[in-house]
């Protein structure tokens, strides 16, 4: 009996401690508050309390993988690769790990390894749609070095869509994609069903806008631009984009107006300085627009082919001013930049054939041509050189 009341006291202190400290060790307590103030957007307290629970159990897998978690949210992608390594080497196979590595390589610009990591995810959790809309992000920074990545974004896509067909955003990101490919209807019933589910989308305006653009159609893509600017009255893209459809319209002052609310938002960005350029070119102002173009030329676009349209739009004015040798350092300089930049075929063409050199314009068109450029709008301005309008029909058929 005496034993009896020994042992149920000993259960009953025993009871006491492991309700006292929650039956878990101090790196478990510390690993726990550092969960919880995650939770609350706190991932800089959060990651000292991960700090402490690995000092004090270097061995707590859970640690790492949830501090890697913390340090992306705080944009310290490189830690949080590091850490989910190690929650990886520890014995760690979790969907979620996998997938923080995959969005840590996304951010990294490591596009190939994010790929992997969302793979890897997907195989641990097919139904994760978070992993296959990252996926086909990764996929389309790609599209830009080979196409079919683009295909594979669209795959990753569909994949999510069919798991969550009511999310506005992945619509909005699979018509991104449809615009590499040029599949420009496509590209708008993606946006209709966006602005359908989620009808103050900023974005889906803009995106839609564009193709209405590319197919021309200026007064659809205008009035996207209007609805996009009234959403978000700092989406400096809608003013530039509206711009381009004003030229396109003849509707000069309205284009101009444009570039200068664009420069007004951020005089740091090339395309401003572009969409003001065309503006003065089409305002007859060509020594403004080649000092626009000379700015946007500084700022170095991103893409080589971005960068090509300033020397192909800067060599155009040097061509109507009369300055044809420069123009067509320009347009080389275009075409050193991004071969297939068709537009600076057929603008050097075009000087070309001002200088008498007939045969150099009309290989130069025939290049064009191949590289899918429209030359119409070009013939019409060559009408003064009467060989252009036999060849520009044989060229074309």
């Amino acid at each position: 009996m005496k034993a009896m009341i020994l042992a149920l006291l000993l259960l009953s202190t025993l009871a006491f401690w492991l309700i006292g400290c929650g039956g878990i060790s101090k790196a478990e307590q510390r690993y726990n508050t550092g969960v919880e103030l995650q939770q609350k957007g706190q991932p800089e307290a959060a990651i000292n309390e991960y700090n402490e629970a690995i000092r004090l159990d270097p061995k707590l897998a859970d640690a790492y993988a949830r501090r890697g978690d913390a340090y992306g949210e705080a944009g310290h992608y490189q830690r949080a690769l590091q850490d989910y390594d190690e929650a990886i080497q520890l014995g760690t196979q979790t969907a979620s790990v996998y997938y923080g590595r995959g969005v840590a390589y996304l951010n990294t610009d490591q596009s190939d390894q994010a790929v992997e990591g969302f793979n890897e995810a997907l195989r641990l959790d097919p139904q994760l749609v978070d992993a296959y809309v990252k996926q086909g992000i990764a996929h389309y920074s790609m599209a830009y070095l080979d196409k079919s990545h683009a295909e594979m974004a669209l795959e990753g896509f569909d994949q999510a869509i069919r798991l969550d067909p009511n999310r506005a955003d992945i619509y909005v990101l699979r018509a991104d994609a449809y615009t590499h490919l040029g599949q420009w209807q496509k590209v708008i019933d993606n946006l209709n069903e966006a602005i359908r589910l989620r009808p103050g989308s900023a974005d889906a305006h803009l995106i839609r806008g564009d193709a209405y653009q590319t197919l021309g159609q200026h007064q659809e893509a205008i009035a996207d631009f209007d609805e996009a600017i009234r959403l978000n009255p700092q989406t400096i893209l809608a003013y530039i984009f509206r711009s381009q459809s004003h030229l396109k319209l003849g509707q000069v002052p309205q284009a101009m107006a444009d570039a200068e609310q664009a420069f007004q938002i951020n005089p740091q960005n090339w395309m401003v300085y572009k969409a003001r350029g065309l503006a003065y070119e089409q305002l007859g102002d060509l020594e403004k627009a080649i000092a626009d173009f000379d700015q946007g030329i500084q700022f170095n676009p991103p893409s080589a082919a971005l960068f090509s349209l300033l020397y192909v739009s800067r060599g155009d004015a040097y061509r109507r001013l009369g300055h044809t040798q420069k123009a067509i350092e320009d347009l080389e300089a275009a075409m050193k930049i991004n071969p297939n930049a068709g537009e600076a075929y057929a603008s050097r063409a075009l000087a070309y054939g001002a200088l008498g050199r007939d045969e150099e314009a009309k290989q130069d068109l025939a290049r064009a041509l191949e590289l899918g450029v429209d030359t119409s709008g070009a013939a019409k301005k060559w009408w003064d050189f009467t060989f252009l309008k036999h060849d520009f029909e044989e060229l074309n058929k």
